[in-house]
């Protein structure tokens, strides 16, 4: 789909890994988190639609094992249960 991996709690995808980045799903309110601090969404490679609710994860939160959990917490909160 994405030329990549999906990341799943349960049935919920929440993110992706594409290359070396790593990618959340946001909504309106946590969306401004990630623009905040200088990231932009995903663009699947030859795709001109940017897939607009997929945030890059900053490399600081990456690297902090309690934050990244916080914020993959809230990137399940965002999607929808249909």
């Amino acid at each position: 789909m994405f030329g990549g991996y999906g990341i799943y709690s349960d049935s919920s995808f929440f993110g992706l890994i594409h290359g070396e980045q790593l990618y959340f799903r946001t909504d309106a309110q946590t969306q401004k988190r990630y623009v905040e601090h200088g990231t932009t969404f995903f663009i699947a490679p030859g795709s001109k639609k940017p897939l607009k609710k997929y945030f890059e994860v900053p490399l600081h939160v990456i690297e902090d094992k309690k934050e990244l959990i916080e914020w993959a917490l809230e990137a399940i909160g965002t999607v929808p249960n249909d």
